[in-house]
């Protein structure tokens, strides 16, 4: 199992709870892992903590964000995103970053 997916839907959970928590209606998610926007939108009953979470995912939206959608993007516009998604897995525990890590400083 490739881990940046697994954080890439994280990500995506932490995203559409934070926005859930905003009231915002009719988002549109833009992720830069194909995988991630093809079970989304698909889904394909996988069992693993990658399939679990993105299960998770679409349950949450289908309740609380029914029209909103989750689209795939290029990576390379979108590296900072990708960047902060592989950081994310290298930390042992949940963390707010206060400042710019430096793997963002590219």
């Amino acid at each position: 199992m490739d881990e940046t997916n697994v954080g890439e839907a994280l990500g995506l959970h932490h995203a559409i709870s934070w926005v859930h928590e905003l009231q915002l209606q009719n988002v549109e998610f833009e992720v830069d892992s194909k995988r991630v926007a093809d079970y989304f939108n698909r889904g394909n009953g996988d069992i693993t903590e990658f399939g679990v979470i993105m299960d998770s995912n679409r349950h949450y939206c289908s309740l609380y964000l029914p029209n909103s959608h989750v689209e795939f993007s290029r990576r390379q516009p979108n590296e900072v995103v990708h960047e902060l998604a592989k950081t994310t897995l290298s930390e042992s525990s949940f963390r707010i970053f206060d400042y710019v890590p430096n793997v963002l400083t590219i």
